[in-house]
């Protein structure tokens, strides 16, 4: 829901379905990679639509720990639109 929510542009809502989303795997009983999985899209959502509202270094700092590379290729995408380098 909350890539939808960033896909129609609405992204202080789509920020705030992400940050909401993140799952502590210390408490679910679903499987963690499963878990691990959907946390780090989260957080890659989380960096996308931080730099979109201009919070850049919080993007980044999310960025710099995602080990997905389609992920990070989605960020880069971003910062690159915006004008926003490294």
């Amino acid at each position: 829901m909350a890539i939808q929510t960033e896909s129609q542009g609405q992204n202080t809502e789509a920020l705030k379905q992400f940050e909401k989303s993140v799952v502590n795997a210390e408490l679910k009983t679903i499987e963690k990679n499963v878990v691990e999985r959907h946390n780090i899209e989260c957080f890659a959502g989380i960096a996308r639509t931080s730099i979109k509202l201009g919070d850049v270094q919080r993007g980044f700092n999310i960025a710099r720990e995602i080990k997905d590379k389609t992920l990070l290729t989605d960020i880069a995408v971003v910062c690159e639109n915006l004008k926003q380098h490294l």
